[in-house]
């Protein structure tokens, strides 16, 4: 009899869901793009009461269960227009797809924000919009850049993945320091683009690029005072310092920022040479190194229009440090007589830098569109180094050496673009740069003394053309690029001149849906050694290692091809093919 009544009052808490159905539907947005976090509310059609209700994911599903009988279907969401629907329930429901239209209601002293998707994969690389998503939560910007897909932090250095370090640009402007990046508020931001194949409108030698975009602040006065400290085997210390003040048309803007740690390196090398002698090396370093910087901004920009600006900003930056280390060598060969080294050096280093940008930006909203930058960007760099070592004799030899270096660059470039209505979208532009500096080696008591003069010269030109037609976006451009370079090293007479005429081309194929996102592109690269190479200076580390530039070093060309694909969540992307040509 017990069993019986259990089995009857089973039933009758099933029953109810038993006379259920499954209800299920999609909302999108007027562009088709799907709509996360929409209300829907399901009202009983007699007198509109709520009966259940339900919120669409982020792929823009919603679903339920709902007894038999006619109901109204409310989807809100705030800035949309609410939209009503009628419905028979007497079995399960597949409901066709729900588009909701942005509401034309203007309300004054209202803002409205709506939800925007976070990640968009077009022909130029993967696009973050900030606001109102996830990415507005991060703490700092390397949290914020490490949530793109294909950006990854190695250390405290930001990588992408099969490109190394990219270059930063903060609205259309190269940044120069990484100091003004850690200063850069997340708040500010209003976009962030990855770009892993970099088109002919920047430079050739740039092959990962990460573009930010940032807000302009209501008027007022505006103060940010932050800082870390952190004790681990050595205590270190950052404090920064932001303020704007923004009145009608102008903005002043300055920053601060202070710097000091220390950290220690360790690195055992073993390695075995073999000739008609097999050395074995042991080389154990122990390293202690200081680093102390001060940073500082300071600008001024004026706005003719939401869309047209003229600016000047200063960047410098004093910075110092000394690196102290222990290194114990061994050379062992398989025949004759060991040596045993062990070497004390300290290096102490100096840095200033002290760099002007003026802009100019214009979008006159016919289609056409203007960019115009100069800068100008001088660098010395001081060094000052102590060498001592015992052998195996415990015969002691000191060595001391100063070197410094001294650079100025001069840089400008122009753009200019028209977007038609049909036709596409047509661009050029001009860079030149020009580059001098002296990099100068002395060593007292040993060594020969260097002294290297670098010049370069650059001009670039380029066209591109853009055409989107539905869900197919295309691309194609053509670079120039003539460069001048003059090394000379003073002491002894050496000289090398090259001169390189070069055509990069890239091409870029985009096609987007609703759930697939695709980009295929091609282009070309240069790849140039820096000019802290380019040099015949000879830097001694032991008796046995020497670390010296090359003065005949020359550019190589890179083909790289890459490609990018986003569905719903899932990113996949092909690593660059490169081929090489010395």
């Amino acid at each position: 009899m017990k069993k019986i009544f259990l089995s009857v009052m089973c039933c009758l808490i099933l029953l109810p869901t038993y006379g259920q159905h499954s209800i299920k539907g999609k909302i999108i947005d007027s562009e088709n793009a799907v709509m996360p976090m929409v209300n829907v509310a399901f009202l009983n059609q007699s007198d509109s009461t709520l009966v259940t209700g339900a919120v669409s994911d982020s792929c823009g599903i919603y679903s339920t269960s709902l007894d038999g009988g006619s109901y109204i279907i409310r989807y809100s969401y705030l800035g949309y227009e609410t939209l009503y629907k009628s419905i028979l329930v007497n079995a399960d429901i597949t409901l066709p797809i729900a588009r909701m239209e942005l509401s034309q209601t203007e309300l004054e002293g209202v803002e409205i924000t709506a939800y925007r998707k976070p990640f968009k994969l077009n022909r130029d690389g993967i696009t973050a919009d900030v606001p109102n998503t996830i990415l507005a939560k991060q703490t700092t910007l390397n949290d914020l850049l490490c949530k793109i897909p294909g950006i990854q932090q190695r250390g405290d250095a930001i990588e992408v993945i099969g490109k190394g370090t990219p270059t930063y640009y903060i609205n259309g402007r190269e940044v120069t320091d990484q100091t003004e990046l850690n200063n850069l508020a997340i708040d500010q931001i209003q976009s962030v683009r990855l770009m892993t194949n970099p088109d002919v409108r920047y430079h050739s030698e740039q092959r990962a690029v990460i573009e930010i975009k940032t807000k302009r602040l209501g008027e007022g006065l505006a103060f940010n005072v932050s800082g870390n400290l952190l004790q681990g085997n050595h205590f270190s210390q950052n404090y920064r310092m932001n303020g704007s003040y923004n009145y009608k048309n102008w903005d002043f803007f300055f920053s601060y920022n202070y710097d000091r740690g220390k950290k220690d390196s360790d690195l055992d090398i073993y390695q075995q040479t073999q000739s008609d002698t097999i050395w074995n090396l042991t080389n154990l370093s122990q390293k202690q190194i200081f680093n102390e910087s001060h940073a500082y901004t300071g600008g001024v920009s004026y706005h003719f229009s939401p869309e047209s600006e003229v600016g000047l900003k200063y960047e410098g930056k004093y910075s110092e440090g000394n690196t102290s280390s222990n290194e114990t060598l061994s050379m062992i060969p398989d025949k004759g007589v060991s040596t045993f080294i062990k070497n004390l050096s300290d290096v102490s280093d100096k840095s200033v830098s002290n760099h002007f940008n003026l802009y100019y930006i214009n979008d006159w909203k016919n289609g056409w569109k203007m960019n115009v930058f100069g800068d100008y960007l001088h660098k010395t760099d001081r060094s000052r180094g102590n060498i001592r070592e015992w052998e195996s004799d415990d015969a002691e030899t000191s060595m001391d050496y100063h070197r410094k270096a001294d650079w100025d660059l001069f840089a400008a470039k122009f753009s200019l673009s028209y977007e038609t209505e049909k036709a596409g979208t047509f661009s050029l532009g001009y860079d030149f740069s020009h580059t001098s500096g002296t990099d100068y080696i002395e060593y007292i008591r040993a060594l020969n003394n260097g002294r290297t003069r670098n010049t370069e010269l650059k001009n670039s030109l380029y066209l591109s053309y853009d055409y989107t037609w539905n869900n197919l976006s295309l691309g194609a451009g053509l670079r120039y690029e003539h460069i001048r370079s003059d090394l000379r090293e003073t002491n002894d007479s050496k000289s090398q001149n090259q001169t390189y005429h070069n055509f990069l081309p890239s091409v870029s194929l985009s096609y987007n849906t609703e759930s697939l996102q695709q980009s295929l592109t091609y282009s070309i690269h240069t790849e140039r050694p820096p000019f802290g190479v380019m040099n015949d200076n000879a830097v001694y580390t032991d008796r046995f290692t020497y670390q010296k530039g090359n003065l005949y070093l020359k550019q190589a060309l890179t083909h790289d091809l890459n490609y990018m694909l986003f569905y719903k969540f899932l990113f996949f992307r092909i690593i660059p093919v490169r081929t090489i040509r010395w």
